[in-house]
Protein backbone atom coordinates (compact mmCIF):
# COMPACT_ATOMS: atom_id res chain seq x y z
CA UNK A 1 0.00 0.00 0.00
CA UNK A 2 2.49 2.31 0.88
CA UNK A 3 4.41 1.57 -2.35
CA UNK A 4 1.70 2.04 -4.33
CA UNK A 5 1.37 5.26 -2.94
CA UNK A 6 4.77 6.83 -3.38
CA UNK A 7 4.69 5.30 -6.86
CA UNK A 8 1.71 7.28 -7.65
CA UNK A 9 2.96 10.29 -5.94
CA UNK A 10 6.17 9.55 -8.43
CA UNK A 11 4.08 9.03 -11.49
CA UNK A 12 2.34 12.17 -10.65
CA UNK A 13 5.22 14.60 -10.16
CA UNK A 14 6.96 12.94 -13.56
CA UNK A 15 3.76 13.63 -15.30
CA UNK A 16 3.53 17.37 -14.49
CA UNK A 17 5.31 19.42 -16.35
CA UNK A 18 4.71 22.72 -14.59
CA UNK A 19 2.33 26.03 -16.00
CA UNK A 20 1.56 26.20 -19.79
CA UNK A 21 3.31 29.55 -20.67
CA UNK A 22 4.22 31.45 -23.22
CA UNK A 23 8.17 32.93 -23.83
CA UNK A 24 9.54 35.18 -26.74
CA UNK A 25 11.62 33.47 -28.74
CA UNK A 26 13.59 36.79 -30.10
CA UNK A 27 14.51 40.05 -28.79
CA UNK A 28 11.38 42.27 -28.80
CA UNK A 29 12.17 46.01 -27.93
CA UNK A 30 9.29 48.80 -26.84
CA UNK A 31 6.73 49.17 -29.55
CA UNK A 32 6.84 46.29 -31.60
CA UNK A 33 4.11 43.88 -32.03
CA UNK A 34 4.31 40.25 -30.38
CA UNK A 35 2.86 37.39 -33.11
CA UNK A 36 2.20 34.18 -33.23
CA UNK A 37 6.28 33.46 -35.16
CA UNK A 38 7.95 35.19 -32.47
CA UNK A 39 6.60 33.12 -28.91
CA UNK A 40 6.68 29.57 -27.54
CA UNK A 41 4.42 27.56 -25.41
CA UNK A 42 6.90 26.25 -22.72
CA UNK A 43 5.85 24.58 -19.19
CA UNK A 44 7.80 26.40 -16.14
CA UNK A 45 7.00 26.80 -12.69
CA UNK A 46 7.54 29.92 -11.51
CA UNK A 47 7.32 31.35 -8.16
CA UNK A 48 4.08 33.64 -9.25
CA UNK A 49 2.66 31.87 -12.23
CA UNK A 50 -0.47 34.38 -12.97
CA UNK A 51 1.75 37.45 -13.60
CA UNK A 52 2.57 35.60 -16.96
CA UNK A 53 0.74 35.03 -20.20
CA UNK A 54 -0.65 31.56 -20.37
CA UNK A 55 -3.37 29.64 -22.05
CA UNK A 56 -3.75 27.81 -25.02
CA UNK A 57 -3.93 30.40 -27.92
CA UNK A 58 -0.63 32.44 -28.62
CA UNK A 59 -0.84 36.10 -27.38
CA UNK A 60 -0.65 38.94 -29.50
CA UNK A 61 -0.36 42.85 -29.41
CA UNK A 62 1.89 45.57 -28.56
CA UNK A 63 4.68 45.38 -26.48
CA UNK A 64 5.18 47.52 -23.42
CA UNK A 65 8.47 47.09 -22.43
CA UNK A 66 11.46 45.60 -24.27
CA UNK A 67 11.73 41.64 -23.76
CA UNK A 68 14.64 39.36 -24.19
CA UNK A 69 14.61 36.02 -25.65
CA UNK A 70 13.97 33.32 -23.54
CA UNK A 71 11.91 35.13 -20.99
CA UNK A 72 8.41 34.48 -20.01
CA UNK A 73 6.10 36.91 -20.93
CA UNK A 74 4.82 38.88 -18.36
CA UNK A 75 0.97 40.05 -18.63
CA UNK A 76 2.19 43.85 -18.09
CA UNK A 77 4.99 43.92 -20.73
CA UNK A 78 1.87 43.45 -23.51
CA UNK A 79 -1.17 45.59 -24.61
CA UNK A 80 -3.88 43.24 -26.34
CA UNK A 81 -6.45 45.51 -26.97
CA UNK A 82 -8.16 45.04 -23.52
CA UNK A 83 -6.96 47.26 -21.00
CA UNK A 84 -5.06 50.61 -21.60
CA UNK A 85 -2.18 51.84 -20.14
CA UNK A 86 -1.17 55.63 -18.82
CA UNK A 87 2.49 55.78 -18.64
CA UNK A 88 2.99 58.40 -15.40
CA UNK A 89 6.23 59.58 -13.31
CA UNK A 90 5.47 59.39 -9.64
CA UNK A 91 7.82 61.25 -6.71
CA UNK A 92 8.20 58.70 -4.17
CA UNK A 93 9.20 59.38 -0.42
CA UNK A 94 11.71 56.95 -0.51
CA UNK A 95 13.46 54.59 -2.65
CA UNK A 96 11.67 51.18 -3.55
CA UNK A 97 13.04 47.79 -3.00
CA UNK A 98 15.80 46.96 -4.75
CA UNK A 99 13.84 43.17 -5.65
CA UNK A 100 11.66 45.55 -8.09
CA UNK A 101 12.43 45.34 -11.21
CA UNK A 102 11.06 46.86 -14.81
CA UNK A 103 8.07 45.10 -15.79
CA UNK A 104 7.17 44.45 -12.22
CA UNK A 105 3.76 45.10 -10.71
CA UNK A 106 3.51 47.39 -7.87
CA UNK A 107 0.98 49.19 -5.67
CA UNK A 108 0.93 52.56 -4.90
CA UNK A 109 0.46 53.91 -1.39
CA UNK A 110 -0.34 57.48 0.43
CA UNK A 111 1.36 57.42 3.72
CA UNK A 112 0.05 60.06 5.86
CA UNK A 113 1.23 63.51 7.11
CA UNK A 114 1.40 64.77 10.56
CA UNK A 115 0.12 67.78 11.10
CA UNK A 116 0.24 70.21 13.87
CA UNK A 117 -1.94 69.05 16.77
CA UNK A 118 -3.51 66.23 14.80
CA UNK A 119 -2.85 62.33 14.84
CA UNK A 120 -1.16 60.96 11.92
CA UNK A 121 -3.56 60.00 8.53
CA UNK A 122 -3.25 56.51 8.13
CA UNK A 123 -1.54 54.86 5.13
CA UNK A 124 -3.81 53.93 2.66
CA UNK A 125 -3.54 51.80 -0.80
CA UNK A 126 -4.14 54.33 -3.91
CA UNK A 127 -3.88 51.53 -6.64
CA UNK A 128 -3.01 48.10 -7.20
CA UNK A 129 -1.45 46.36 -10.47
CA UNK A 130 1.17 49.71 -11.42
CA UNK A 131 3.36 48.53 -13.94
CA UNK A 132 7.46 49.49 -13.36
CA UNK A 133 8.32 51.01 -16.53
CA UNK A 134 11.67 52.41 -15.53
CA UNK A 135 14.39 51.84 -13.06
CA UNK A 136 13.69 54.69 -10.11
CA UNK A 137 16.16 57.59 -10.10
CA UNK A 138 16.95 59.87 -7.02
CA UNK A 139 17.52 63.09 -7.86
CA UNK A 140 17.72 66.62 -5.75
CA UNK A 141 14.86 68.77 -5.74
CA UNK A 142 14.92 72.30 -4.39
CA UNK A 143 12.40 72.88 -1.36
CA UNK A 144 11.94 69.07 -1.31
CA UNK A 145 15.22 67.25 -0.80
CA UNK A 146 15.90 64.03 -2.01
CA UNK A 147 13.34 62.78 -4.31
CA UNK A 148 12.68 59.41 -6.10
CA UNK A 149 11.02 59.28 -9.11
CA UNK A 150 9.37 56.20 -11.09
CA UNK A 151 8.10 55.76 -14.12
CA UNK A 152 5.05 53.76 -14.02
CA UNK A 153 2.21 52.03 -16.48
CA UNK A 154 -1.10 52.84 -14.64
CA UNK A 155 -4.10 50.99 -15.88
CA UNK A 156 -7.24 53.44 -17.13
CA UNK A 157 -9.64 52.08 -14.60
CA UNK A 158 -6.98 53.75 -11.69
CA UNK A 159 -6.03 56.83 -13.57
CA UNK A 160 -8.12 59.14 -11.30
CA UNK A 161 -7.24 57.50 -7.90
CA UNK A 162 -3.35 58.02 -9.00
CA UNK A 163 -3.74 61.57 -10.43
CA UNK A 164 -5.31 62.40 -7.20
CA UNK A 165 -2.72 61.18 -4.81
CA UNK A 166 -0.14 62.66 -7.31
CA UNK A 167 -1.70 66.06 -6.53
CA UNK A 168 -2.19 65.61 -2.91
CA UNK A 169 0.47 66.23 -0.16
CA UNK A 170 0.80 62.89 0.73
CA UNK A 171 4.01 61.20 0.54
CA UNK A 172 3.54 58.58 -2.21
CA UNK A 173 5.57 54.50 -1.92
CA UNK A 174 5.50 51.65 -3.91
CA UNK A 175 5.72 48.37 -2.98
CA UNK A 176 5.41 44.62 -4.87
CA UNK A 177 2.06 43.70 -5.51
CA UNK A 178 0.91 40.25 -3.24
CA UNK A 179 -0.16 38.07 -5.30
CA UNK A 180 -3.91 36.84 -3.76
CA UNK A 181 -4.18 33.05 -3.49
Amino acid sequence: MITSALLGGWLFNANYRGYALWEVNKDMPQGSVITEADVTKVYATPSHPKVYVSGSKAPSGVVLRSLQAGELIPKSAFQNGGVGYVQLVLNLSQMPSNSLKVGDLIDLWAIGNRRENESQEPASQIATGLVMASAPQASQSLGMGQVTTLEVKVAKASLNQVLDAMGSKRALMVIPTVEKK
